[in-house]
């Protein structure tokens, strides 16, 4: 939990990039990290397991507490990705395997995957990044 707070501080998000064995020795996460206390919340258990809400306090150097609480992770059934979150977290994982073209043909391909004649479609067009297939074939 602390790494996880503090590189979201930090970085403005805590997604797959900020993962990576290179960000995680980033020393600024890491002192962030080291300052950052989970603490149990007993009036927010009684919500679980219907809801996962967490509450968020962050005191300044001078004194004054910045507070947050959300009802529970972005992304569940009760608080779900908007169309463009969907896809921007779609995007980055996939530039992982993919190049760009394929994420986009991938893209369009699966919003109309209800219609399509053949599933052969969906794969087709994949082009996959060349450290990705040497990796695999390393393998």
């Amino acid at each position: 939990i602390p790494y996880g707070i503090a590189t979201g501080v930090v970085n403005g998000r805590a997604f797959i990039d900020q993962y990576t064995e290179s960000a995680i020795k980033n020393p600024r996460v890491i002192a962030l990290a080291k300052k950052v206390r989970a603490v149990h919340g007993p009036e927010l258990e009684k919500e679980f397991p219907k809801h996962w809400p967490a509450t968020v306090v962050i005191t300044l150097k001078n004194g004054k507490k910045l507070e947050a609480r959300v009802p529970g992770a972005k992304g569940d059934a009760d608080l779900p990705l908007t169309h463009n979150e969907l896809l921007d977290k779609f995007n980055t994982l996939a530039a992982k395997a993919v190049t760009k073209d394929s994420a986009q043909h991938l893209v369009e391909v699966l919003s109309r995957i209800e219609t399509l004649s053949d599933v052969n479609e969906i794969t087709s067009k994949l082009d996959y990044r060349t450290e990705v297939l040497a990796s695999a074939r390393a393998v």
